[in-house]
């Protein structure tokens, strides 16, 4: 009886050992999220890594100073139109504010597709079909944009089917390099 409770007594001090100090989460490095665009070559391969902080200023299009050309609406598609390169990519959230020809435009929405440099989709369910361009119509971001020089651009060479070698745009990890301008970058 004596060795079962001494066992006993022993894995609980062993137990107890191995728990150590209750740790301070707090104490520890801010987290810092990062986001990361990744490109593929032709043959399926990963060529290029953009990397940015999440964390970015607000970017606004709006009516009134013709940043935001329109939302069209067309069976639960709104095409969103810019004046200039927006530089989001698929998956970016978008915040539609000040919609008032029809409010249930106003809400937050995932891109869906970016046709072009100057277009996005969302999916706009019970949104009436027309085309938006009331002068309070505004549509906003916080993220990293493509055409911000804020990335790092990594590059990755393969010979044959095997990755070779990785390498910075201009050889440094400094974030300073426009992700859509990665193409002509040199890498070392």
């Amino acid at each position: 009886m004596r060795k079962v409770i001494l066992a006993v007594l022993l894995v609980a001090i062993a137990a107890m050992a191995q728990e150590g100090p209750i740790v301070n989460q707090s104490a520890g490095p801010p987290i810092r999220a990062w986001h990361q665009l990744l490109f593929y070559d032709g043959s399926d391969n990963l060529e290029y890594i953009c990397w940015a902080l999440s964390s970015q200023n607000v970017t606004t299009w709006a009516r009134t100073d013709s940043s935001l050309t329109s939302i069209a609406v067309s069976t639960n598609v709104g095409t969103v139109t810019t004046a200039a390169d927006h530089g989001l990519t698929v998956g970016s959230t978008v915040v539609v504010s000040g919609a008032t020809v029809d409010t249930d435009l106003n809400g937050t929405y995932a891109v869906v597709t970016v046709p072009s440099s100057k277009t996005f989709t969302i999916t706009t369910a019970s949104v009436t079909d027309a085309t938006y361009t009331e002068s309070t119509l505004v549509t906003t971001y916080v993220g990293p944009r493509t055409t911000q020089a804020i990335w790092a651009v990594q590059r990755l060479f393969y010979t044959s089917t095997y990755l070779n070698k990785r390498a910075w745009a201009e050889g440094t990890s400094a974030a300073n390099k426009v992700c859509a301008d990665r193409a002509t970058y040199a890498y070392r």
